[in-house]
Parts: structure tokens; sequence; C-alpha cells
């Protein structure tokens, strides 16, 4: 169950980075909100920011039907 479990729960992790980051959240308050020191808030924040969502971030958010509908190419 864990292997299915924990790649949702890291794409849920990450999503909630990537809010926190677009609501113009602190390190700092990231920091307390992992309860993480804040250099390591701002480097799991500069991670999740610098790269594109994950599958598993965008099915936490709803976006991976949008990426689906986006790869199928329309019928003729």
């Amino acid at each position: 169950m864990a292997g299915k479990l924990q790649p949702r729960l890291d794409g849920l992790a990450d999503a909630l980075v990537r809010a926190q980051a677009q609501a113009g959240g602190s390190y700092g308050e990231l920091g307390l909100a992992l309860d993480v020191p804040r250099s390591t808030a701002q480097h799991r924040r500069d991670t999740v920011t610098g790269r594109e969502p994950t599958v598993w971030e965008d099915w936490a958010t709803g976006a991976l039907q949008e990426r689906i509908q986006a790869a199928i190419p329309p019928k003729e």
C-alpha cells in the first residue's frame, strides 16, 4: 500500500509548497508549517518551484485531467 500512497503524498506536499509560494508566503512561514529550519524550507520551496509540476502534483491539484486531455489528439 505504501508504494501507491507515497507518490500521492509527495505530490500533495509539493502542491502545498507551490501554493504557499504563489500566495506570497515567506520561507520562515513555510519553515514553521513544515517544522524545519528556514534554510531547509527555502531549499524545499526553491526545488519545487524551480521545476514543472510532477504528474502527482497535477493529480493533487486536479490539473492531471487537463494534462491528459492536452496529450490526446483531437478526433478528426
